[in-house]
């Protein structure tokens, strides 16, 4: 049995916000920042350990939350929206009737999954029927949770409640942000692994993390306290796009922004360079589409058209680029491993070849492409959540529960729910399909579905979206 330092001052922390108020309304209110930041920031070590039993510092505080959830949801006098609670239960519905067309109706296509994944795949074994397995009733129990957290936060939070608990992850997030500096001073500067030392005897060890110095072309690989480079790239866009949102507020967040995107670009992450590609391309159609007249509109279909110029120069382009780049480098390697990667799944190859610069580029890549080709087989309900697994999100949630699933998942954040509020159509598909893009390539399974970053994600960008329109936002 293990126990961790951070096990203790968690608990702590946990028993002060319960004793330290008497209403259950203000102790919610702390309990959600505290659980955004876990979720969040701390993926390394466990809250207990006992060998094959595990439960991490996220898994303790959202089952924690949940309580407190169903109190909010039992003791309150306000009641639940028809159509918010409507969305609800059509989406728990189509994640139940996913799991049982499983058996009713089996298939016999062959993907990765939780028992055998795509990375075991790649190095010899052979996919698995697509099938029941124990790790979708967790999944399951995770999406209920985290539905029931936005019931209970549709009925306790008003907008003014939201955007102060929101201002307040901001200042803890830019704690975060000088952490990485100093993670960025140990390792770019004094070339030590003091800081994963540090990590682990303090929050614990972690089966699937990093816990030695790793270069990576000229320089280091940066994680904070999560697992890989990728999940911290991940969470400093969220932390990048929430900033910029709270910017928009108070006009002073230039030099956090600009100290984020410094981390993200020397955290040695493939994955942060299509993260900030991502977060200009929405801020470009921000620009563009707010308060839509039909000069606005010419300018987005300008950039839209601008775009896939840009788009189609490259392709052309692709192979002189291939070429020309020299795989010692950490970019140049990983582009170059891109193309050929994209090459193989064309020529429908890429998990049997051997022949790859980088493995994780091979596998994220031709999982993500195979999850997406399955979800079509089964658009309507998918084949139960996470019965398919893959390195990126966003096509998971389409194969597990479907088209119409995944997008009761989005009306429920972002139409139904009272603190995300957009203005108009244009800032609901845009939102929407941003965070579908976003999502594409990450390796964090889920969890961009059932954990409170989906929320701090979609709210600061509903924020960016209708800050012109946004006069009753007060910071107190």
């Amino acid at each position: 049995m293990a126990v961790n330092i951070f096990s203790f001052v968690l608990m702590g922390v946990i028993l002060y916000i319960i004793y330290s108020e008497k209403y259950l309304k203000k102790i919610y209110i702390k309990s959600l920042t505290l659980l955004v930041l876990i979720e969040m920031y701390i993926e390394c070590g466990n809250f207990i350990d006992l060998g094959e039993f595990q439960v991490s510092y996220a898994s303790l505080v959202e089952v924690y939350f949940c309580l407190l959830s169903l109190l909010i949801i039992v003791y309150s006098k306000c009641g639940i929206s028809r159509t918010l609670m409507s969305t609800i239960l059509l989406l728990v519905f189509i994640m139940i009737l996913g799991i049982l067309f499983i058996y009713i109706f089996p298939s016999s296509h062959k993907s990765g999954n939780s028992i055998v994944t795509w990375d075991m795949a790649i190095n010899g074994a052979s996919l698995q029927n697509i099938s029941y397995n124990p790790y979708m009733i967790k999944q399951m129990i995770q999406m209920i949770m985290f539905i029931i957290d936005v019931v209970a936060m549709s009925i306790v939070f008003t907008d003014k409640t939201f955007i102060n608990i929101f201002t307040k992850f901001c200042s803890y997030t830019k704690c975060i942000v000088v952490i990485g500096y100093l993670e960025f001073f140990i390792k770019y500067v004094l070339k030590s692994n003091a800081f994963n030392a540090f990590t682990q005897m303090f929050l614990g060890k972690t089966t699937q993390a990093y816990v030695s110095l790793l270069a990576r072309g000229n320089g280091y690989m940066l994680q904070g306290f999560t697992k890989e480079s990728s999940h911290y790239a991940y969470v400093l866009l969220i932390s990048l796009i929430a900033l910029t949102a709270l910017n928009t507020i108070t006009k002073k967040e230039v030099k956090w922004i600009l100290a984020v995107l410094f981390l993200m670009i020397f955290a040695m992450s493939f994955s942060s360079y299509y993260f900030i590609a991502c977060y200009i391309l929405f801020l470009l159609f921000v620009k563009s589409l707010n308060g839509c007249t039909g000069k606005n509109i010419m300018k987005v279909i300008c950039l839209i058209i601008v775009i896939i110029c840009l788009s189609m120069i490259l392709i052309t382009q692709v192979d002189r680029i291939h070429d020309s780049l020299s795989t010692t480098g950490f970019i140049g390697r990983r582009i170059v491993s891109v193309i050929d990667t994209i090459n193989l799944i064309i020529n429908s190859n890429w998990l049997n070849n051997m022949n790859y610069l980088e493995l994780s580029t091979r596998v994220r890549l031709g999982s993500i492409y195979e999850t997406l080709k399955l979800s079509l087989y089964r658009p309507i309900f998918g084949y139960g959540i996470c019965a398919v697994t893959s390195h990126g999100s966003s096509t998971m949630i389409l194969c597990g529960i479907g088209y119409i699933g995944s997008y009761l998942w989005f009306k429920m954040m972002i139409v139904k729910s009272k603190f995300i509020k957009i203005m108009d159509i244009n800032g609901t598909l845009l939102i929407g399909v941003m965070y579908f893009i976003i999502n594409l390539t990450n390796s964090l399974w889920l969890r961009p579905f059932y954990e409170m970053s989906a929320i701090i994600c979609l709210y600061s960008m509903t924020i960016l979206y209708n800050y012109k329109n946004r006069k009753d936002i007060i910071c107190d």
